[in-house]
């Protein structure tokens, strides 16, 4: 019988394989639905980011991906404002490289920086689980 995953249970190796299995398994469903996507969208990956026609960074796209850039939407998707950060990561000159691109340049530069560090927080989560021996925090 397997044993069952709660926020207090101990990371120990048999829920450490636990987890890595879960892993395994979300990892092929992702990429499956990426195959996917790609399949359906002819191997174009922009398809993933949802560029519009009316969006400011339209001329950047082409100008990196292509004359030939699929572009689905009339407004796009937030993965395009997501995708300018990835250009710019670390946010260096903002104003400058980034500001042009955004329908909303002001505002958009507080957003973006949020976006920026978005992937730091899962790292932050692990650390606080780590530090808290292996329990992640309880709900209440």
């Amino acid at each position: 019988m397997s044993q069952q995953l709660s926020a207090s249970t101990p990371f120990t190796a048999q829920t450490y394989r636990a987890a890595l299995k879960w892993a395994a398994v979300e990892l092929g469903i992702h990429l499956v639905l990426v195959a996917v996507g790609l399949a359906w969208a002819e191997g174009k990956p922009e398809w993933f980011v949802h560029f519009g026609r009316e969006y400011p960074a339209l001329p950047l796209a082409k100008q990196v991906l292509g004359p030939d850039l699929l572009v689905p939407h009339d407004d796009g998707h937030d993965g395009q404002s997501f995708w300018v950060v990835a250009r710019n990561p670390l946010l260096l000159q903002g104003e400058t490289t980034l500001a042009p691109y955004l329908d909303r340049p002001v505002l958009d530069l507080a957003l973006n920086a949020l976006r920026a560090i978005a992937p730091i927080f899962p790292l932050l989560a692990l650390d606080i689980v780590r530090q808290d021996g292996g329990h992640a925090p309880s709900r209440g």
